[in-house]
């Protein structure tokens, strides 16, 4: 079989066998391929959303699905989209000062966060269906890789919300960033990233993945 190599700018057809170390493989910039769903850009970004800042409790008896943020003005802007899908829900406030324990130390918030939530189980059932799972995601279960067949349009709003929930800007030099806890997590983001044209790469840092 022969690769398609760049040699000084100029694309060149070898044979697999003949590669050297060092020579550089043409590949796509993205990957091709639309891709189909039905999905309000509002319900994709609300996905990202809760892929990154969200959690869903499911069972037999009961089901939540919530998101939580610092960012009030988010917040408004992500109830008037729920008020326009559908959907209904409510807001906790969980003032500043409140005390737990993450990764074996004691924290204590700074800022207000809020708490937006759904409590039925055909609303959860239909964010677990788009791909994201119920339980822990920050460090146990991945996100279904379902998800990446979906169309430009829709991945967009995804990645849209993901940058909302744990997504930040760093500049000099300037670069975007979005953290997870898990690497097949990261690796998917990447994915989604190269199918929208961009190309992205993965690190590892003490407690998490980056994908920037």
């Amino acid at each position: 079989n022969e690769v398609l190599t760049s040699v000084d700018s100029n694309f060149k057809w070898i044979e697999a066998s003949k590669l050297k170390i060092g020579e550089h493989i043409a590949v796509p910039k993205n990957y091709p391929g639309e891709g189909k769903d039905n999905y309000e850009v509002d319900f994709a970004y609300l996905c990202g959303l809760i892929a990154t800042d969200g959690h869903i409790s499911f069972n037999d008896r009961r089901a939540q699905t919530c998101i939580y943020n610092s960012n009030k003005e988010l917040i408004d802007q992500l109830s008037q989209k729920m008020v326009v899908l559908g959907i209904k829900h409510a807001i906790h406030i969980q003032k500043a000062g409140r005390k737990s324990v993450i990764r074996g130390k004691e924290v204590t918030t700074k800022k207000d966060i809020y708490k937006i939530y759904n409590s039925e189980k055909e609303f959860a059932k239909k964010i677990i269906e788009f791909g994201i799972p119920a339980g822990n995601k920050s460090s146990e279960f991945s996100l279904n890789k379902i998800i990446l067949g979906y169309s430009k349009k829709t991945l967009s709003a995804f990645m849209a919300g993901v940058f909302d929930g744990d997504g930040f800007l760093r500049m000099e030099p300037t670069e975007f960033i979005i953290t997870n806890g898990i690497r097949e997590n990261t690796r998917t983001f990447q994915r989604i990233l190269l199918r929208l044209g961009i190309i992205s790469n993965i690190e590892k840092s003490t407690n998490s993945w980056h994908c920037s």
